[in-house]
């Protein structure tokens, strides 16, 4: 680019970062991209700043890097902000400091329902199925995603009447946008050998015009299987 007296915009290191952190080669947060951007005279923005806190190792990494941009670049968090932390959280399985952003950042304006599912899915991944019922019942304006994230955790805490009653909202509300939701119903039933309302389910889905999943599938499978039930390929 240089080569043509054309100079890297801050979008072009935005896409660098990315592709450094989805191929693992960001090992060191993202400071030798940080120098090359001073090199070249660009200038980071909240976008720049939120992909590189995408990709943070813990969270003292990313609130370090957060403060930096704060400190030297005026720049403020909104919600994809929160969004990135809450990624860092997830991975690194950190649900105290999830909490606290949550806790501390729960008037602001920019606050969306893509940071409680966020949130939500720092919950599941940890298998905290109380603490995640109970962010549900806060969550500002839960979507499909949402209720989707509440019937996963109820397949992991084997919460059978929950997660009907989850999955009959999302049926209501025209939620169904997900297959996720029904594989994650389905499992339930895999777990709890519940092979009555596993048929229920799968002759539903027919109806309905859903195709089963692989995931749907094997789980409907291990449901029937053990009531003696004609299991499906």
């Amino acid at each position: 680019m240089e080569e043509a007296g054309v100079s890297p915009s801050t979008g072009c290191f935005r896409l660098l970062v990315r592709h450094l952190g989805r191929t693992e080669r960001l090992s060191d947060g993202g400071e030798q991209v940080m120098s090359l951007m001073k090199a070249h005279r660009a200038t980071p923005d909240v976008q720049f700043m939120n992909e590189l806190l995408n990709y943070q190792p813990n969270m003292p990494a990313a609130t370090a890097l957060l403060e930096t941009f704060q400190t030297n670049h005026s720049l403020g968090p909104n919600s994809s902000t929160l969004c990135a932390l809450l990624r860092v959280c997830r991975r690194s399985k950190d649900t105290a400091a999830a909490r606290r952003l949550i806790t501390s950042h729960k008037t602001m304006p920019e606050q969306s329902p893509a940071v409680w599912n966020a949130y939500l899915h720092v919950l599941l991944d940890s298998r905290l199925h109380h603490p995640l019922v109970k962010a549900f019942h806060a969550h500002p304006a839960p979507d499909h995603h949402t209720y989707a994230i509440l019937v996963q955790s109820c397949a992991q805490a084997m919460d059978e009447q929950l997660a009907e009653e989850a999955f009959t909202k999302m049926v209501h509300k025209g939620y169904l946008k997900s297959k996720n939701a029904i594989g994650s119903l389905m499992s339930v039933y895999a777990a709890t050998g519940n092979a009555k309302k596993a048929e229920m389910l799968m002759d539903w889905s027919a109806k309905k015009g859903i195709p089963p999943s692989d995931a749907m599938l094997g789980y409907y499978n291990t449901a029937v299987r053990g009531s003696g039930g004609q299991t499906v390929e």
